[in-house]
């Protein structure tokens, strides 16, 4: 009876481990920590104006200008993933997308700076 106790525990763990396996795809979908939210207007609210100048304390994004809020990821604080331009040769502007992460005391830097991929 035993052994036969043992055997249903290891299959029950083992059928749920599987499931966690077999699906790592869902670490990406909305609403799980770690994996990235979709932004619901992505419009720059007052709020994201502070996460986006608190950031700025070097200037080093003086010269871009944010256009939308893309997503953000729950981390131990948050990260957010903006979209923004940034003036080139003549009248022409390039998007990159810039990634800001806000500690959990609200402290916020830059993490990231990458071109935009449409």
């Amino acid at each position: 009876m035993k052994r036969l106790m043992m055997l249903i525990c290891i299959c029950l763990c083992i059928s749920g481990c599987a499931k966690k396996i077999a699906d790592p795809g869902k670490q990406d979908e909305p609403g799980i920590v770690g994996g990235y939210e979709p932004a619901g207007s992505g419009e720059i609210t007052e709020e994201l104006m502070e996460i986006w100048n608190s950031a700025n304390g070097d200037g080093n994004l003086d010269d871009f200008t944010p256009l939308e809020l893309l997503a953000t990821q729950v981390v131990a604080g948050t990260n957010y993933l903006f979209l923004a331009e940034i003036p080139v040769q003549g009248n022409d502007t390039v998007l990159k997308e810039i990634t800001i992460y806000r500690d959990l005391s609200g402290n916020c830097n830059v993490l990231e700076i990458t071109d935009h991929q449409e």
